[in-house]
């Protein structure tokens, strides 16, 4: 995280900050990016689209050599980076400097040499074998992943470990740890199993489950995970990746905005959820929501309280509902589920 700006008390932004003899960008300074021109990039700073604020340069992101510093890599001891000219395209990055690959903390990164300028970490492009080993750090220990980039499908060497469990980090790294096994992908806090989700009908396919797609499938070869057909009234996990050791959590697909099927995924659950009934928060990044398996996180009594539900299928019936209770229907978006209710 970091401090881009203040909020006064009626939560509007702070008065921007300027130079008491000319207009130029400072931290702080409110802006605005304008026909993909950043206004913030001549003072060696970058225009934060959220907070529309000048902040500093991220990794790479445009910089300015000599002037303000890069901002350090989130979740690692990395607390700055070098501003360094690339001239393949035609401006100054901010870039991790490095030995050798081991030192560069992303995990799809290789170490690259930079002409006169030693050498820097950047996307490890270059394998063909799809879904398959490639060479992260050393031969074998890293899985290439279909990714689309500025000239068509590349394959992308992703780090894996050779000593993955089923729960992972989604923002693991060469430092932190976290990753997953070759052949798989960290969604949701759970090492899921890679599958193609294009148009070639060749490549992994999944052991259960259907293949479920990040994107367009207009591809031959599309990036996909293969998406459980776990229960989400299950109280007791509903059927994902087993491990004794791992809280695990059927989450419907269709709270995600995926079609409304009545299947879900499976996610790392929290490891003390609340009681049915009782208040669940929905803000945790890693977490759909802090209430336990076979249960959501919803608004009720017209939105005064936020508890733990009990999830059901069959809107109308009582389903598996206890008596006295039938199972109301579940919105999203608006949208009423045909399938997925909560009890009440």
């Amino acid at each position: 995280m970091e401090c881009v700006g203040e909020k006064s008390a009626n939560g509007t932004s702070c008065t921007p900050q300027k130079s008491p003899i000319s207009e130029q960008c400072n931290l702080g300074t409110a802006c605005k990016i304008v026909n993909e021109v950043d206004p913030c990039i001549p003072a060696g700073f970058v225009c934060d689209p959220f907070y529309g604020v000048c902040r500093l340069p991220h990794e790479y992101e445009q910089c300015v050599p000599g002037g303000p510093a890069c901002q350090g890599i989130a979740d690692s001891a990395v607390s700055g980076l070098q501003c360094i000219e690339l001239s393949w395209i035609g401006h100054a990055e901010c870039v991790q400097p490095c030995q050798e690959t081991s030192d560069c903390i992303g995990i799809t990164q290789s170490c690259g040499n930079v002409p006169g300028q030693g050498s820097a970490c950047f996307g490890n492009y270059g394998c063909t074998d799809y879904f398959d080993a490639c060479f992260a750090e050393v031969t074998g220990d890293g899985t290439c992943v279909p990714v689309q980039t500025s000239t068509g499908t590349q394959g992308e060497c992703t780090q894996s470990a050779s000593d993955a469990g089923v729960a992972c980090d989604h923002s693991g790294n060469r430092e932190n740890g976290g990753l997953c096994a070759t052949g798989q992908r960290c969604i949701a806090g759970l090492c899921s199993q890679l599958c193609n989700a294009g148009m070639s009908g060749s490549g992994p396919t999944c052991n259960s489950g259907s293949c479920l797609a990040f994107g367009a499938t207009t591809d031959a070869v599309d990036e996909g995970i293969c998406q459980q057909r776990c229960d989400f009234t299950d109280p007791d996990g509903g059927g994902g990746p087993s491990s004794p050791e791992v809280p695990e959590k059927c989450i419907a697909a269709y709270e995600d905005g995926f079609p409304d099927l009545g299947d879900g995924f499976c996610e790392l659950a929290v490891a003390n959820p609340p009681g049915l009934g009782q208040p669940c928060s929905q803000q945790d990044p890693l977490h759909e929501d802090s209430c336990g398996p076979g249960q959501a996180c919803a608004a009720q009594n017209g939105g005064s309280e936020v508890i733990c539900v009990q999830l059901c299928k069959n809107p109308g019936t009582q389903s598996n509902c206890p008596i006295g209770q039938t199972c109301q229907y579940w919105y999203s978006a608006g949208v009423a589920s045909t399938i997925m209710g909560s009890c009440g």
